[in-house]
């Protein structure tokens, strides 16, 4: 196995993962590119999308340049928070990037 890539179903949201073995040969951004035409054309859910969303923390640059070389755009930051339930003074606030890819500026580009 060389990684992982799925569908938050609450926002249409991507997620992936390569492991560390296979970083830096490309596998991810050419499955990433695979998988996003066969979800946006329904091939996965049944129902056609005519976006997905991208999200990662904002120091992994690896992320950030897969998304970018699939065709997402930069459409928000924010913070995610999370606190510790047994400690209200323990929490970790993370950068958050949000990448927006739309399916009509692939379809433009060709």
């Amino acid at each position: 196995m060389v990684g992982y890539i799925g569908i938050f179903e609450e926002n249409d949201g991507i997620e992936f993962y390569t492991f560390k073995e296979h970083r830096n040969n490309h596998y991810c951004t050419e499955a990433l590119d695979v998988f996003m035409e066969a979800y946006l054309n329904g091939e996965i859910t049944g129902t056609t999308h005519e976006s997905i969303i991208g999200e990662t923390i904002h120091e992994n640059e690896a992320s950030v340049r897969i998304l970018e070389k699939a065709g997402f755009v930069k459409d928000a930051w924010g913070m995610r928070v999370s606190f510790n339930e047994n400690d209200a003074d323990d929490f970790n606030a993370t950068g958050i990037l949000r990448y927006k890819y739309v399916k009509e500026r692939k379809d433009n580009e060709q």
